[in-house]
């Protein structure tokens, strides 16, 4: 799964980025999008508004692991689109 976290983090047309983007999480499911997470946590290039367009995208109610997460970035960040992403992560939780 590092092959498609790598290859969106590296993508640099905006088509192919969405592209790999849309393919990294299709491929997520509840068995591995904690690994996934956490393998695009690790890279050093991932910026957190990449990390919080996933962190969106992955969220479902049932996906509760994922508040510490959300919370840690919030406190971290100031970037409004970030914030925004995160926002919307939290109301999927029931956590507006």
């Amino acid at each position: 799964m590092s092959i498609l976290v790598q290859a969106y983090l590296s993508a640099e047309d905006p088509l192919s980025r969405e592209l790999i983007f849309d393919k990294l999480v299709a491929s997520i499911n509840d068995d591995n999008y904690m690994d996934i997470l956490a393998d695009l946590e690790s890279e050093p290039e991932a910026l957190d508004l990449e990390i919080s367009m996933v962190i969106e995208a992955i969220t479902t109610p049932e996906r509760l692991e994922l508040l510490p997460i959300i919370h840690k970035m919030r406190r971290r960040t100031q970037d409004i689109y970030v914030i925004e992403d995160l926002d919307d992560a939290l109301k999927k939780l029931g956590q507006s």
